[in-house]
Parts: structure tokens; C-alpha cells; sequence
């Protein structure tokens, strides 16, 4: 069998066998090939389409970028190699139905409509796919599935400068999309409402982006670079400075949120929502060494710079992060300018992640915390942050805002952690009148304007406790007359002790721990935390002054 469908298997010539595209596909049989040379003289092409159907045809250029006219896929596969296909008109440059598309280096061309339209469950599976430049109200690609499943995955493509969002999807079925070694950019330059370089309606649409970068993106509102509101699993990605109202680089809502090895760079958010990334509601939170470095907000009252994260699920995890010089584009004196937000009503877990050099303004903090929930803050490092237009008037390295929720309180839980330098009108702040506790187990090292407090003492409230330590072995200042913070503010009481000497058994009942003072004591725990890097190495917070002193010698004394 095998041997008679390939006996029967013929190469036709375009031009040679054929005049044109169209006709050398009407007579082509299934299995046969299509060589086109668009070289030759004699060779024109045409606006017909090329129309395959119920069959197998593979359309392959003589040469790089061979120029083909549009064509049309009904109940068949297309193998296509080395072609730019265009079109003066009709509804795609390459349209599947019911259909499959394989193949190598394929670019289309624009020209006032859609490039590849993706309907009635096909399925795209294509390594070096180029669509740039589309204008008008069309997309580069456009994804139906409301009809039946749709598979598509793209590797090393590009999409680039197109005017409208560059892949739009939709789906009342099951629509996978996977994008691989991908550069998205400078899409989006007619500012679209939502993800200037993907955009999807629909929880059935689940998006994987693994490598590549995405940059330069535009979105009037929500999303500059992805908007989704089902399962996005990012991998080793770039987003730089993309734009939005809200979400600069990525808006997402609803479904699983999985990132690894991702960053976020001079993204821009235009709105008072805010966030480089924004996720509402996500139902699975789990992201793993993911960057947010020096994206901001442009908003007059501006919002979070670099993660907002609203109604997490219980279990939520972010771990192995950085935020790096978030904050607001301009000086601002009110809004919340915080470099992250989480807010959940269950268990949210932030561990070993560093929140370095942020800028706030009235109401900010480096991570605030809200919706009730339980907070387990477990070595992470904050440090050299600051607010931008009048210093010591940002609430705090930490705030608790709004934890009442359905009678429940919220909890703060910092345990193994570094917070020094920070230049903030309160370290952790609670406002007045919520019902919060939180704990401090363990620290490793608090240094310098730390006040943990708000405008008076009760606000800590009778909930609250500094376990392993006891009430009596804390000292309470608050903020002095001119809102800077007091240097011991909730500090360890005592004269400074040697390395190694044990503190008191504390309310918890378990052995007493390391003693701390303001800069004595050995960190508990030996592991080294993701550190600081000296200034202008790659990929670390730049440092000036005595706070970057100060961290990369604690950090020195933590990997002893």
C-alpha cells in the first residue's frame, strides 16, 4: 500500500506544468507536490484562491519567501514550505476549515485583511512563521474555535508591527495555543482595547508561551502584550516595556496561572489598577523565579507597578522572585504605588524572593497584602526601598489594607527574612480599624527603619504577637514628629550579644533561637537567599550608598 501511494505521489511545476497556483492545486491528487518558482518570467500571481480539498497537497517555494497568491484549505492538509502568500482580497491570505497546516518558513504578507484564519477544529503546527505589518481592523491570525477543538502551535515565529492584536482567538471549545521561541513586537500600533499581541476570548482557550520575548506592545486597556482569560503557562520569557491601562504586559482572569523563569522589564501601566502583571481570580497561582524589574506607573494617582495578584486561590505561591526599582514613571504624592499586591482569602506563600530599591507615594508599601487572608512571608529580603516624591511618606515596607473579610481576620506571618534600609513612614503598617494580627518568627536580620505599627499602638491590636520572643523582649517606638522612622522601632530589647548566644524560650513554648540585635546575631537558617549582584552585573539591582553595603554583607554572613 504504501508503496503504491507513493508510485503514485507527482510533483507539479508552477509555472511549467501549470500556469498559475490555482489550477496546479485543482489537479493536484492527494498526496502530490507543488513546486513554485516565482522567479521566472512567466510566472504571475493571482487573486483566485488555491483551493484543496479532502486531500493532502504540499505547496513548496524553489526559493526563500517564494510569492504565491492566497489559498484555502476545506477537509485537507497543507504542507508549505519557503512561501509568502498574499492577497488583493477575500477573507485570508491562507484559510483553514477543518483542516491542517504543517510546514517551514512561511510568511504572510498583508493586505487590509486577515493572514492565517484558523477554523472548524484545524490544526497549525508551523516552525519559521512570519506575519508583520497588518493594518486596517485586521489580525495577523485569527483562531476560531467555537465550532470544534483547535490545536496551533508556532515555533520561531515573529509577529511585528501590526496594527490590530497579532493573534485573536476565541473559543467555545478547546483551543490550545503554544507559542515557542517567539518575538512579539511593536504590535498594536492602532492601540486595540485589549493584548496587542494575543488576545482570547473564552475560558476554553488555554495559551503556552515557552521562550522568546515580547516587547514593545500596546493595548488601550487591559493586556499590552497577552490578554487571556483561561490556563497561561509562561516559561522563559521576556515582557519589556509594554503598555496598558492595566496589566502592561500581561492581563489574565480566571484560569491556572504557571510561570518559570519569566521577566518583566520596563513594562508601563497607564491606569490606577496598575501592574506589569495583573491576574484576577486565577485558579491555580503558582510562579517560580519570576523578575520584575523597574516597570512602573504613569497614572496620576498611580497604581501597583509590578504584580497585582486579586482574589488568589488557597495555596498560592510565589517563590524565587525579584522586584527591582518598581514604581511610579513620575513623583506622586498619593495612590497606591506598591511594587505588589496580593490579595487572597486563603493561603498565600511568598518565599525567598527579593524586593530591592522600589519608589511609592502616600499609600504605598513594597508588598501589600489584603483580602483576609493567612500571609507566610518566609526569607525574603526588603531592602533599599523608598518612596519617590517625599520621602518617609509611604505606609510602609509591608501593609496590611482591608483584611475584613466575611468576619474573618488576616495574617501576617515573616519569618527567616532581611528588612533593612527601607526609608518608609512605617515598616508594616496596619491601618486603624481592621482586623489584622500578624507575627514576626524568627528574623534573621531587621535593620534601620523598621517600625512595625501604625498611627498608634493599639492599632497592632491585642491579636497580634512577636512569637519566639514575647511581648517583654520588644521595645514599641513610633514614627517621631516629622514621619521618620525611629531606628529600633519595635526592636529586640538588651545591649548587643555574641554571635551564638540564645535568646529567651518565647510564648511559643519552643527553644529559644538565635538573639538579634540591630547588627549581631547568625541568621538560623544556613542556606544561602537569592542575592543581591555587585552593580552592573547581569541581572542584578543596581546599588548606591550604605544600604547596598549593608545587604551584601548580611547576605555574606547568611552563606557562612
Amino acid at each position: 500500500m504504501l508503496l503504491l501511494s507513493l508510485a503514485a505521489a507527482a510533483t507539479l511545476y508552477v509555472p511549467g506544468d501549470h500556469d498559475d497556483l490555482p489550477s496546479a492545486c485543482a489537479a493536484a491528487a492527494d498526496g502530490d507536490v507543488i513546486s513554485v518558482d516565482s522567479g521566472k518570467a512567466e510566472y504571475e500571481i493571482v487573486s483566485t484562491y488555491c483551493g484543496i480539498s479532502n486531500k493532502t497537497v504540499t505547496i513548496e517555494g524553489a526559493a526563500p519567501d517564494t510569492k504565491v497568491g492566497p489559498i484555502i484549505v476545506q477537509n485537507g492538509a497543507l504542507v508549505a514550505t519557503d512561501l509568502s502568500v498574499q492577497n488583493a482580497g477575500g477573507s485570508g491570505n491562507l484559510v483553514l476549515r477543518s483542516s491542517s497546516l504543517t510546514g517551514e518558513r512561511l510568511t504572510l504578507q498583508p493586505n487590509g485583511q486577515h493572514g492565517l484564519v484558523v477554523t472548524e477544529g484545524s490544526s497549525v503546527d508551523v516552525t519559521g512563521f512570519t506575519a508583520s505589518g497588518f493594518t486596517g481592523t485586521s489580525n495577523a491570525v485569527v483562531i476560531n474555535g467555537t465550532d470544534a477543538a483547535i490545536h496551533f502551535t508556532l515555533t520561531e515565529c515573529e509577529l511585528a508591527d501590526n496594527r490590530n492584536s497579532a493573534i485573536a482567538a476565541a473559543g467555545g471549545n478547546v483551543v490550545e495555543i503554544r507559542l515557542v521561541d517567539c518575538s512579539v513586537t511593536g504590535n498594536g500600533t492602532g492601540f486595540p482595547p485589549s493584548g496587542a499581541g494575543l488576545y482570547t476570548v473564552g475560558a476554553g482557550v488555554s495559551v503556552i508561551v515557552d521562550g522568546g520575548e515580547w516587547s514593545n506592545n500596546n493595548a488601550a486597556d487591559s493586556g499590552g502584550a497577552i490578554h487571556t482569560s483561561g490556563d497561561l503557562n509562561l516559561g522563559n520569557v521576556v515582557f519589556k516595556a509594554n503598555q496598558a491601562q492595566q496589566g502592561a504586559a500581561v492581563w489574565h482572569k480566571g484560569g491556572d496561572l504557571v510561570l518559570a523563569s519569566v521577566r518583566f522589564e520596563a513594562n508601563t501601566s497607564l491606569g490606577a489598577t496598575g501592574g506589569a502583571l495583573l491576574t484576577a481570580a486565577p485558579a491555580r497561582f503558582d510562579l517560580l523565579a519570576v523578575d520584575f524589574l523597574h516597570n512602573s506607573s504613569l497614572a496620576a494617582t498611580p497604581g501597583t507597578s509590578g504584580l497585582v495578584a486579586n482574589q488568589l486561590p488557597d495555596g498560592a505561591l510565589f517563590q524565587y522572585g525579584r522586584f527591582c526599582g518598581n514604581g511610579p514613571k513620575e513623583p506622586a504624592t498619593e495612590g497606591f504605588a506598591n511594587a505588589a499586591l496580593f490579595n487572597g482569602s486563603g493561603s498565600v506563600q511568598v518565599f525567598r524572593s527579593v524586593f530591592d530599591q522600589q519608589t511609592g507615594a502616600d499609600l504605598s508599601a513594597v508588598l501589600q497584602l489584603s483580602g483576609g487572608g493567612v500571609f507566610s512571608l518566609e526569607h525574603n529580603t526588603f531592602a533599599n526601598n523608598a518612596d519617590s516624591a517625599t520621602l518617609f511618606l509611604g505606609a510602609g515596607t509591608l501593609r496590611f489594607y482591608n483584611n475584613f473579610v466575611d468576619g474573618e481576620t488576616s495574617a501576617l506571618n515573616l519569618s527567616g527574612s532581611i528588612v533593612a534600609e527601607n526609608n518608609a513612614f512605617r515598616g508594616i503598617d496596619v491601618p486603624s480599624g481592621w482586623s489584622s494580627s500578624f507575627s514576626i518568627v524568627e528574623p534573621d536580620y531587621l535593620a534601620y527603619g523598621l517600625d512595625i505599627g501604625c498611627d498608634a499602638d493599639p492599632q497592632i491590636g491585642e491579636k497580634s504577637e512577636l512569637r519566639d520572643r514575647g511581648s517583654e523582649d520588644v521595645q514599641a517606638t513610633n514614627a517621631d514628629d516629622e514621619g521618620k522612622p525611629d531606628v529600633g522601632a519595635y526592636w529586640f530589647a538588651g545591649a548587643p550579644v555574641d554571635t551564638g548566644d540564645t535568646g529567651e524560650t518565647g510564648e511559643t513554648g519552643e527553644t529559644g533561637d538565635t538573639s538579634i540585635t540591630e547588627h549581631s546575631g547568625e541568621p538560623r537558617d544556613s542556606e544561602p537567599l537569592p542575592g543581591f549582584e555587585p552593580t552592573g552585573a547581569s541581572g542584578g539591582c543596581t546599588h548606591a550608598g550604605g544600604g547596598s553595603a549593608l545587604l551584601l554583607l548580611l547576605l555574606a554572613r547568611r552563606r557562612r
